[in-house]
């Protein structure tokens, strides 16, 4: 019986990882697909002229426009910081906002409740959307 699971459980792995690489990614929302190979979170690499993505409602997070796919964010190290987290750098500072803890008390260092900065910054690539997108920007 404990040979029976182990090479049912083999089957099922093997099946679906030959599944999983079919060469065909799916939309998460569904009915679209994409090419085998395309990769559709490769973003912009910063430039100076890139300037900021205009926002399109109120208390909208910063856009990221450059690319942060090789960007790591653990709790010992945030990649982000090492620019924006610099005061002789050109990159934008956090939001003294992000500098306050969850009392209000003032932080030398980004509060670990700011800390994972994409919980909320999302990052911008040049893409056709794969679903149809009807929203106006105020």
């Amino acid at each position: 019986m404990k040979k029976m699971i182990i090479l049912l459980s083999f089957l099922v792995i093997v099946s679906g990882s030959t599944v999983a690489d079919s060469g065909e990614m799916k939309s998460l929302r569904g009915g679209a697909t994409l090419p085998a190979g395309s990769n559709p979170a490769v973003g912009m690499d910063w430039q100076a002229k890139d300037a900021s993505i205009a926002r399109t409602f109120e208390h909208q997070p910063p856009l990221i426009p450059h690319d942060v796919d090789e960007y790591s964010i653990s709790t010992s190290r945030n990649d982000c910081l090492d620019c924006h987290g610099e005061k002789d750098s050109d990159a934008p500072m956090p939001h003294a906002s992000h500098y306050t803890d969850r009392d209000g008390n003032a932080t030398k260092e980004v509060s670990s409740r700011w800390y994972f900065c994409s919980q909320c910054h999302v990052g911008q690539v040049e893409a056709e959307p794969l679903i149809k997108n009807t929203f106006q920007a105020k």
